[in-house]
């Protein structure tokens, strides 16, 4: 029989005391010494396995009832402890405090195959929540699981019991678990269940105490799943046929497919202007051509093609209007075919398209394609479907390939552009990283058609291609974008389903006072006084440390975070915190509970190899012996340092868009209930932007000041340190600008090569085109070139930022407007094509910065506007001031040559005479 005794052999008995704020009084030994209980919880022989079975072979299948606070964890062997002759498999008996989510465990085995498992509940409660059958997904949506059993492999089902805080009498029932089909059906297992309910109520359900596993309700969250907006954008307005947002309209199609878009961003992006940039040339197109009259597919050509005529079915009708999105529907007759559209636009900016087309007839047909004819202004940049981040030059031939992580292409200028994504209903995120290749890109059916679908992108190249204007290129010309799907056939009723995203880009204006205020410190401050030596006024706690010690787990040592942040507040520093969901920890109290969810959050193994740190023997071993299959190895290394030196830090893939994403969203709204931290540092993030847009809400509402930086590892083949095809060749850029307008700065980052031209860090790396600014990370960076972008490294560092970082302060480059080469309005231009000039510019003085990707030294000329800098030449002077670690003294003349080091350059502040 299963009681209170196992709570009081872990010292978690009914009533102890409890402080659900800050766990004054808890300490998290217990979390910490399960995993050696795991380690310990000594299996059934196969033998003892047999004659177990034997006795209860009547049964149909296997149940067990369990305690929560002895998590099942072997899928082979039952734990030898349920040879006791005082284990009662059928009865199940806990203690609940007030006001607690109470769980428990039934494990089910069969030694064939069976399912669905279905439960039923009679109590006088009502019935417990069964995670393993279902919830709500990270969507929202309401998710139910057909769950069956695989033969000879065990499985627990978590139950949670909402216990109510006034009461104090037994939940007593009876849970019946069914399997088989046309459930309930006649194998089945009752298990009898008392719950006693005494001591005192629980204020947080008992969230603070993991061993309890009441967190496990946080699968189901919805936290922060709503219309309203995040800052600083603002509502969305309606008018007419037009939906404008913050830097941003669409002028919608009677097909309700964008007839006309328009950025208001100034070529800085610093702020909105009154002066729109028209994104797209004429109005997108979504069209089929049709074969001639008599002409099968395979005999089919353009030249016998015809363009379907559109006939209205349905007008452009809005379907929904609120602040943070609007949405609308339509559809038409196209020849045989008919179009029925559903689109939506956020208020970032972010456009989703759902079209199903559906054939009235058998029909013969050419091609279905989307159109976007991007303007000339909008066309000089592009990036992805295999397109390094750059000038755009010459034209794109694209094909679909599951060994490639591509379904995006982002063309634009600075301060206009529109990126294109490609998906269709069966649209899952792949996985981040090196675990690309475990769950690549699931192809779209309708637009990739047999092989016979693809990208084209025609017209003018996007500049002169060489940069030698100064400022990125020339004028260029119009792009037309084509999602083509090719030659088909369609049966009558048939219908096929495209999809596409489009995203206005820049996401929002440039936080210039953020950037230029917040310096990073990524390292446990040991001492206070070093971070603000360094001139640091932000922490970055990663894990692996005393205060966060294992991977995207950060429940262990809460008192002391929570101390850190009070005593960095105290320094004048905000302190955030290394948490996100790509990996899970084996120390995670819910792992086990995680496990036993099949495929939903710890996917089953895919076999393509070793794991990207190679052969980690310790960590492998213990997850052979203890998990045993059925799980991808992640991270995996030993601690060096602190209370936890030398303890096993192992994890397994996580899948990027499930339940554990609602968990992890209440998670970190528990933690700033708690430490009251100051935002996020993500490694890379694995989940999508409704993921993004709900933890934005959740750091907004906390408390001001909270931030989120996103480091990215490079997914491209120009990878300087890992190997990228691993990733499947995505451009980083392309993989977050969903997400962009919910993460205030960027550090793209490791991997990368900051010897790639000027045009390609423009897009590729600096985050300036997409509303952001960004910082270097691979090797420090090069500080030379980043200064062309604002863009600094962190501390510590081999190149060690603080000197610079002063000089930013010193010259006030938080009040000056950044011009960059890439504008034509620079007023400063080199006149070597491999050296490139932006300027800082303020009333009466400017701060110019000069970079070379030249071989060797350049003997540099400037040609200054001196006009447009409101600087009279007369009585002017030019002095690169001494910059630590950046660069020493030196006068230079107007009119003089300067000499720029092979890969390096200057700061050199041009000042009026009574400056």
């Amino acid at each position: 029989m299963h009681d209170a005794k196992h709570d009081m052999k872990h010292g978690m008995e009914c009533g102890m005391k409890h402080d659900a704020k800050h766990g004054a009084e808890y300490d998290m030994k217990k979390e910490r010494e399960l995993l050696r209980w795991v380690e310990s919880d000594a299996p059934m022989s196969a033998a003892e396995m047999e004659e177990f079975l034997a006795r209860r072979a009547g049964d149909g299948f296997f149940a067990a009832a369990e305690d929560r606070s002895l998590p099942y964890h072997d899928i082979e062997f039952f734990p030898a402890r349920w040879l006791s002759p005082d284990f009662a498999p059928r009865e199940f008996r806990g203690c609940a405090q007030p006001g607690e989510y109470y769980a428990f465990q039934v494990v089910l085995y069969s030694e064939r195959a069976v399912g669905p498992v279905a439960a039923s509940w009679e109590g006088n409660a009502p019935a417990p929540d069964c995670f393993n059958l279902g919830g709500a997904d990270c969507l929202g949506r309401k998710l139910a699981k057909e769950v069956f059993l695989r033969p000879r492999e065990a499985v627990p089902f978590w139950f949670g019991v909402a216990v109510p805080d006034g009461r104090s009498s037994p939940i007593e029932g009876a849970l019946t678990v069914f399997a088989g089909e046309g459930a309930p059906g006649r194998t089945q297992a009752r298990i009898d269940v008392r719950i006693d309910v005494r001591g005192e109520a629980l204020a947080d359900c008992g969230d603070s105490e993991p061993w309890r596993h009441s967190r496990l309700r946080w699968l189901n969250s919805g936290i922060a799943i709503d219309d309203k907006i995040t800052a600083p954008f603002t509502p969305l307005r309606v008018r007419g046929k037009t939906v404008s947002g913050l830097g941003h309209s669409v002028a919608l199609g009677d097909d309700g497919l964008p007839a006309g878009i328009r950025s208001f961003f100034a070529p800085t992006n610093e702020y909105v202007s009154q002066t729109p940039t028209e994104i797209l040339a004429a109005p997108a197109a979504f069209a089929a051509k049709m074969a001639a009259p008599g002409a099968s597919a395979d005999v089919a050509s353009a030249d016998a093609a015809r363009a379907a005529p559109a006939r209205a079915l349905s007008p452009l009708r809005f379907t929904r209007e609120s602040d943070g999105i609007v949405a609308w529907e339509s559809a038409w007759q196209a020849g045989d075919l008919q179009m029925r559209l559903e689109g939506s636009m956020e208020y970032d900016g972010y456009l989703q398209y759902s079209v199903d087309v559906t054939a009235s007839r058998d029909a013969e047909i050419e091609d279905i394609a989307l159109s976007l004819p991007f303007s000339t202004a909008a066309s000089k940049y592009w990036m992805g479907l295999d397109r390094l981040g750059g000038l755009r030059k010459g034209g794109l031939d694209w094909k679909w390939d599951p060994a490639l992580n591509q379904d995006t292409l982002w063309m634009g200028d600075v301060n206009a552009g529109l990126m294109v994504r490609l998906k269709d209903r069966t649209y899952e995120k792949p996985y981040m990283l090196i675990y690309y290749h475990y769950s690549p890109l699931k192809i779209p059916k309708a637009w990739d058609n047999g092989g016979a679908g693809g990208v084209t992108v025609r017209g003018a190249a996007g500049g002169s291609g060489d940069g030698s204007d100064g400022h990125g290129g020339g004028s260029g010309g119009a792009a037309l974008f084509a999602a083509y799907s090719g030659k088909r056939s369609m049966r009558k009723g048939e219908t096929l389903n495209f999809m596409f995203d489009l995203a206005i880009t820049p996401v929002k204006p440039i936080n210039k006072e953020e950037h230029w205020h917040d310096h990073y410190y990524h390292a446990v401050p040991e001492d206070w006084r070093d971070v603000a030596a360094k001139g640091c006024n932000v922490v970055n706690l990663h894990h692996a440390n005393r205060y966060n010690p294992y991977i995207n787990y950060p429940f262990f040592e809460t008192r002391a975070l929570a101390g850190l942040v009070e005593e960095g507040h105290r320094q004048g520093a905000r302190t955030k915190l290394y948490y996100t969901v790509k990996e899970i920890t084996v120390h995670a109290v819910e792992f086990w509970a995680f496990q036993s969810l099949g495929d939903e959050i710890i996917p089953s193994a895919r076999e393509i190899g070793g794991s990207f740190q190679g052969s980690v023997p310790y960590a492998d071993e213990w997850m052979a012996r203890h998990i045993r299959k059925n799980y991808m190895a992640a991270w995996r290394q030993k601690i060096n340092s602190g209370p936890y030196r030398d303890e096993l830090e192992a994890s397994v893939v996580a899948a990027p868009m499930s339940r554990f994403n609602n968990y992890f969203l209440e998670g970190l709204q528990w933690l700033l209930d708690r430490t009251g931290m100051d935002g996020l540092y993500f490694d890379d993030a694995a989940f999508d932007r409704t993921v993004m847009k709900r933890l934005r809400k959740i750091l907004d509402r906390h408390h001001p000041g909270c931030t989120v930086d996103l480091h990215s590892w490079n997914y491209f083949r120009n990878n300087t340190c890992d190997d990228s095809s691993l990733a499947g060749y995505a451009n980083s850029m392309n993989l977050y600008i969903d997400s962009f307008a919910f993460i205030d700065r960027i550090w793209f980052g490791e991997g990368f090569d900051y010897a790639v031209p000027p045009d390609a860090w423009l897009v590729e790396i600096s985050g300036i085109p997409f509303g952001m600014m960004g910082e270097m990370l691979q090797d420090g960076g090069n500080i030379w070139r980043g200064m062309l972008f604002g863009m600094s490294n962190r501390a510590p560092n081999e190149r060690d930022p603080s000197g610079l970082w002063r000089f930013w302060r010193s010259w006030q480059l938080r009040d000056a407007v950044l011009v960059g080469f890439w504008n034509g309005e620079c007023p400063v231009r080199a006149d070597s094509g491999d050296v490139r000039a932006t300027v800082y510019r303020r009333p009466g003085a400017c701060v110019i910065a000069l970079a070379s990707w030249a071989c060797e030294e350049r003997l540099v000329r400037l040609s200054v506007d001196y006009a447009a800098l409101g600087i009279d030449p007369q009585g002017a002077s030019l002095c690169a001031p001494a910059i630590e670690g950046f660069q020493e003294e030196r006068e230079f003349s107007l009119d003089g040559a300067i000499p720029v080091p092979a890969g390096k350059g200057w700061l050199i502040a041009l000042q009026a005479g009574n400056a």
